[in-house]
């Protein structure tokens, strides 16, 4: 399953897009391979894109932190909120189906509490002279606390909506041909009329209905900052 499975893209982009409105960090949603699912991007300080910009700094600075905080969050079941190596501020919410894990959600660029730029480590990282970092990290911001805490709330609420939407208008159902789904109301696939009516199809989804009742509905643990029901 993927994450275009559970909700389309646009979708997703509102949801990055929510993510920078409320916190101004840089949004993204991953697949299971660290792979941006959107091209929307909204930086949140001048330096970062010159950190990507050079091949060293993308794959030492940017990827290992994504690999790492991903991989502490998929582990954990858990929303983790981390530094990357430059020093930036990094949260990562998992999106489980059930027990699949299928992508995660966060957002990265600004400072935390008493944070700061680890500036030399920048520069001979990403090949940038100590004057251009000090220059492009003059005027990062820091996230305040109760900032970071809504926006984290907001990503796992809806996280655990999207799943139950998907959930409510799937029934569990995942067998069907690619052909079989159409789509109406809201951007969310639905079965078309054809397959709706056959017969298998109705078993099915009757047995599915009846199975979900051992779902949980989606409560969030703001101690844990787990997810539970995913």
């Amino acid at each position: 399953m993927k994450l275009v499975d559970i909700m389309p893209v646009d979708r997703w982009v509102e949801v990055e897009k929510e993510i920078n409105r409320r916190s101004g960090l840089n949004p993204a949603v991953y697949d299971v391979r660290g792979i941006r699912i959107t091209d929307f991007k909204n930086w949140a300080n001048r330096l970062c894109p010159s950190i990507r910009a050079s091949e060293k700094g993308l794959q030492s600075i940017c990827s290992v932190a994504h690999q790492n905080i991903a991989a502490r969050a998929v582990k954990g079941r858990q929303t983790i909120i981390d530094e990357c190596d430059a020093g930036l501020m990094k949260f990562a919410v998992p999106i489980f189906v059930d027990d699949e894990f299928i992508g995660v959600a966060g957002g990265c660029g600004k400072l935390r509490g008493e944070g700061q730029v680890e500036k030399y480590l920048v520069h001979r990282t990403a090949n940038l002279s100590e004057e251009v970092v000090e220059e492009l990290a003059a005027d990062i911001e820091t996230l305040p606390e109760d900032n970071l805490e809504s926006v984290i709330d907001y990503v796992e609420k809806t996280v655990t909506e999207v799943i139950r939407e998907f959930r409510a208008n799937f029934g569990g159902v995942k067998w069907l041909p690619l052909n079989a789904w159409t789509t109406k109301q809201n951007s969310i696939l639905r079965p078309t009329q054809e397959y709706a009516n056959d017969r298998h199809y109705r078993q099915r989804e009757r047995g599915n209905r009846e199975d979900n009742g051992r779902y949980q509905s989606g409560v969030v643990d703001r101690d844990k900052r787990s997810v539970a029901g995913l």
